[in-house]
């Protein structure tokens, strides 16, 4: 049964999507009417990581769903072995896309602990950073860690410039540098920490 606060939590989430999709039609369009014409190099950069930035945040609204659907056992309601097939199914994405977003949920999304108390992300650090917009799913995708599928690292590293993954405490030490005073003067820089990918 839908209680009246579940119905003023889902109205203001739709009232959220309309107004983020109503601005994502309306940037399409003003770039499609030629206000790029107005910029020059460095303006035309600066766009570009702009538009990074909020690209790079979406992956925070996934990991609110995932977290929040795997709290209330949807997939056991909908009859689904997994939370993967979930995602697999509904938004018709492959397995290994699924397993993808699942893991980066579980390793930089929110948690609960088992008496229901939040609790932070076990990456906290490039949490932060992905919340910031600094860093790309792609980059969270070449660091050794934990989130890493079997056999992954394996199969990217030779494409890698730099011949080896990424560790998790290089990303960290870079995030730790954007927090520091030693970049108080950076500002709408995109720092990428991905071995020259």
């Amino acid at each position: 049964m839908t209680t009246p606060a579940d119905a003023a939590g889902a109205s203001s989430l739709q009232h959220a999507l309309d107004g983020f999709a109503t601005s994502l039609e309306h940037l399409v369009k003003v770039v499609e009417d030629g206000a790029l014409e107005d910029l020059d190099a460095p303006g035309l950069v600066g766009f570009f990581q702009a538009v990074e930035r909020v690209r790079n945040r979406i992956p925070l609204i996934d990991h609110g769903v995932i977290s929040h659907a795997v709290q209330r056992e949807l997939p056991a309601r909908l009859c689904q072995r997994s939370m993967s097939r979930v995602l697999a199914s509904s938004l018709r994405i492959s397995m290994t896309e699924a397993g993808r977003r699942i893991r980066a949920a579980e390793h930089l999304g929110p948690r609960r602990s088992m008496t229901g108390e939040s609790l932070g992300a076990w990456r906290p650090h490039l949490a932060e950073a992905q919340r910031r917009g600094e860093i790309t799913p792609e980059q969270i995708g070449v660091i050794d860690t934990d989130i890493q599928p079997p056999g992954r690292v394996e199969r990217v590293t030779p494409m890698l410039p730099m011949g080896r993954a990424g560790q998790a405490d290089e990303v960290a030490e870079a995030v730790l540098f954007l927090l520091s005073d030693g970049a108080s003067y950076i500002n709408g820089a995109n720092l990428r920490v991905s071995g020259g990918r």
